[in-house]
């Protein structure tokens, strides 16, 4: 079972308790520009829209404010696995609401 996450305080935590860091992906559009795309880094490794990310594709990591607006502007949420005790987990996904 699934549980969808938009509170902003409830998604910090989440990812602070996987040592999770807010990350935004510069992702083409096609157009000549990019478009911001929300992500989570976890130690080395980087979770977002898909794990096919092209090498096009810009990583930074962000402060909560400029990940939340570009969260908040996408209208998404953070869908997760239900916890179960003794275990965390980082697998998630983002959402349109």
């Amino acid at each position: 079972m699934n549980r969808s996450i938009t509170n902003h305080d409830e998604i910090r935590e989440w990812a602070a308790a996987r040592a999770g860091k807010p990350a935004l992906i510069a992702v083409p559009t096609g157009t000549g520009g990019a478009k911001d795309t929300v992500s989570f880094e976890f130690g080395q490794v980087r979770h977002g829209s898909d794990n096919n990310e092209s090498a096009t594709h810009t990583q930074r990591l962000v402060e909560w404010d400029e990940w939340f607006a570009a969260f908040d502007a996408g209208d998404l949420a953070l869908v997760v696995p239900e916890g179960v005790d003794g275990q965390v987990d980082e697998n998630h996904q983002f959402l349109k609401r």
